[in-house]
C-alpha cells in the first residue's frame, strides 16, 4: 500500500516539475494578472432574470469591486429551438442557444480595452404541464447565464495579461 502511495506521490511532482519546466505557470497564481482582476471589475446593467443570473455568477467569480478599474458592459442574446417535434406537431424538446458580446472599459474614461463574445446552449424537455414546461425553461436560462458568464470570466482570466494594467 505504502508503495502505491509513493509512487502516486512521485508521478504527480514529477508532472509539476515538467510543467514548471515548460514555462506552465497556473492561471490564477500569485502575481498574476489574472489573479488580480478580482475586485477590480464593475459590472453593467444587466436586466431581467437572465441578467440578474449572470450577474450573481459574474460578482461571485469576480468579486464586488468597491472602487473599480474596470467596468464590464455586456449584451446578451438568447433564442430558442423547438428541436423534437412529435407527429402532431407538439414540441416535446427545446434548444436555447446564448450568445454574450462583452466589453471591458477602463473605468475613468470608458475607453474599451478588450472586447469579447461568447456563445453556449442548454436545452430541456417539454411536458403536459405548461408549469413544469416553464420551470424547466427558466432552469434552462438559468444554467446559460452561468456558462456564459463562466466563459467571460475565463476569457477575462486568460487575457488579462494584455490589458490589465
Amino acid at each position: 500500500m505504502w508503495c502505491s502511495e509513493r509512487r502516486t506521490f512521485l508521478a504527480g511532482l514529477a508532472s509539476v516539475l515538467a510543467l514548471q519546466g515548460c514555462g506552465f505557470t497556473p492561471l490564477y497564481g500569485s502575481g498574476s494578472a489574472a489573479s488580480q482582476l478580482q475586485n477590480q471589475i464593475a459590472i453593467g446593467p444587466l436586466e431581467g432574470r437572465f441578467g440578474f443570473e449572470m450577474r450573481q455568477q459574474l460578482e461571485a467569480r469576480l468579486g464586488a469591486a468597491q472602487n473599480p478599474r474596470y467596468t464590464l458592459m455586456i449584451v446578451p442574446e438568447i433564442t430558442s429551438e423547438g428541436r423534437a417535434i412529435r407527429s402532431d406537431n407538439t414540441i416535446t424538446r427545446v434548444n436555447v442557444t446564448g450568445r454574450a458580446s462583452f466589453q471591458v472599459q477602463d473605468f475613468s474614461d470608458e475607453k474599451p480595452v478588450f472586447t469579447g463574445q461568447v456563445r453556449n446552449f442548454t436545452a430541456y424537455s417539454t411536458t403536459a404541464s405548461p408549469f413544469a414546461t416553464d420551470t424547466a425553461r427558466q432552469d434552462s436560462e438559468r444554467r446559460l447565464a452561468i456558462a456564459l458568464a463562466d466563459q467571460i470570466v475565463l476569457r477575462l482570466a486568460t487575457t488579462a495579461g494584455d490589458w490589465f494594467k
